[in-house]
């Protein structure tokens, strides 16, 4: 049980890495993922399609907004920033 609203769609944050661009963007383990950018995700496997489609089409910037959805019902966009 974390906490989530069993009827929602999107990707679960079940562990965030140390340093990473997650972590630094502000993400923690029980937030879910809606949507990437504009774009809803239900699956791993769509979140992961949807990132990677936005990110081979930007040239040098590598940042993306994910929609998150927090336990206690806070939301909103988070920017990430990927690594080079």
């Amino acid at each position: 049980q974390v906490g989530v609203n069993p009827n929602l769609r999107g990707v679960l944050i079940t562990g965030v890495a140390q340093d990473s661009p997650a972590e630094n963007a502000g993400l923690r383990a029980g937030d879910v993922v809606t949507r990437v950018a504009q774009t809803p995700v239900a699956t791993p496997e769509e979140f992961r399609s949807v990132l990677k489609k936005i990110l081979d089409s930007q040239s040098s910037d590598k940042k993306v907004a994910l929609y998150v959805k927090r336990r206690g019902g806070d939301s909103g966009y988070v920017l990430v920033t990927m690594n080079q």
